[in-house]
């Protein structure tokens, strides 16, 4: 994985969610001479750079690695293991792959054996020991206390059995595995699909919301956008149409703003459907705190609420501000700005 990509991956771990609770501080991951490290907010390094790969903090962990080059000029990993936000590094060594800390625990894996054999994906808590021993096919990331697993058993190269279900943080399975398909919880609520079919589920596992839409986003604000024949609107928890599905897509609502799409430009609605910043942007990021991203005449800015534009759009990448901070690209390098658009971290790769 090249350091570029991996650099956009641990961006959506950082700015997919509004808010992320670290363990007391909030770091940034930056390279310097194509290693990673983390600052604080002020721009001072916290952490020196010298890690190959390396995700944000969650949970007061990153996951970061050590590759090797090979003469052939591809890499292979060294080690990997868990940075904590004091700049303590674990190593897993028995384990072939992990993900970021969710509400305590982390999804992890252990290697498959055998060409019929797949891997087995379990959880560790923070101690880096086992809550839930490796044995599903594959898992979620917990959020509101339940996790997806999915359960898949095959003879030979024939699926015979491929379901979802869900467990709680002891590992036993409160929802069974009858899904086709699941999504994480969101405000109590979960996106499975049956038949082709997408609708949700409350905690409890009742069906909620009927599964009639070809494709739904989690809740947020009471609100899910979900599409019907090609088409974006938002259902609320009630199984009612409040926005009707007339927009070529839709994002979950964020700072009471959701981001809707319609004719090839990018505009916000209000919880009542309300269009309050008009359809006028090539791309767009939600809102936090006030300030979202948005993309005009192929460089990107900010604007306000009102639509007010509050940092000139001349970059070339951005991401949703985070901690008062975002990270912002110039060229090939990314660096971080502050709400005023001053940068505390000049653009490196």
């Amino acid at each position: 994985m090249s350091k570029t990509l991996f650099l956009l991956i641990s961006l959506s771990l950082i700015y997919i969610f509004n808010i992320m609770i670290f363990s007391q501080t909030t770091l940034f991951p930056v390279i310097v001479n194509n290693k990673y490290g983390f600052i604080d907010s002020s721009g001072n390094i916290i952490i020196q750079p010298k890690y190959d790969q390396a995700s944000s903090f969650l949970d007061g962990k990153s996951r970061v690695s050590m590759l090797t080059k090979q003469p052939d000029g591809s890499y292979v990993l060294e080690n990997w293991g868990y940075l904590s936000t004091n700049g303590e590094y674990h190593e897993i060594s028995d384990l072939s792959d992990g993900g970021l800390f969710y509400e305590g625990l982390a999804k992890i894996t252990k290697p498959a054996f055998g060409i019929f054999s797949d891997s087995e994906w379990g959880f560790i808590d923070t101690s880096f020991k086992f809550a839930i021993q490796p044995k599903y096919y594959n898992v979620g990331n917990f959020s509101d206390s339940l996790a997806w697993v999915e359960h898949k058993e095959s003879f030979l190269f024939i699926v015979v059995v491929d379901k979802y279900g869900y467990i709680n943080k002891k590992g036993q399975l409160v929802i069974p595995e009858k899904f086709d398909h699941a999504g994480n919880f969101s405000e109590g609520y979960a996106n499975v699909t049956i038949d082709g079919k997408h609708g949700f589920i409350n905690k409890e596992g009742k069906m909620i919301i009927q599964p009639r839409f070809n494709s739904a986003r989690h809740f947020s604000c009471g609100l899910a956008p979900v599409s019907l024949n090609g088409k974006w609107g938002f259902v609320n928890v009630e199984d009612s149409l409040i926005i009707p599905c007339i927009y070529d897509d839709a994002r979950s609502f964020s700072d009471s703003l959701a981001l809707v799409k319609s004719v090839n430009k990018w505009g916000f609605l209000n919880l009542s459907g309300k269009t309050v910043i008009q359809f006028q942007y090539e791309d767009v990021s939600n809102f936090f705190k006030g300030i979202a991203a948005v993309k005009i005449n192929g460089k990107w800015g900010y604007i306000n609420k009102s639509g007010k534009v509050v940092i000139q759009p001349r970059y070339d990448g951005a991401a949703a501000f985070f901690h008062n901070l975002t990270m912002v690209r110039v060229g090939n390098k990314w660096g971080y700005i502050n709400r005023e658009g001053k940068f505390i971290w000049n653009p490196t790769k």
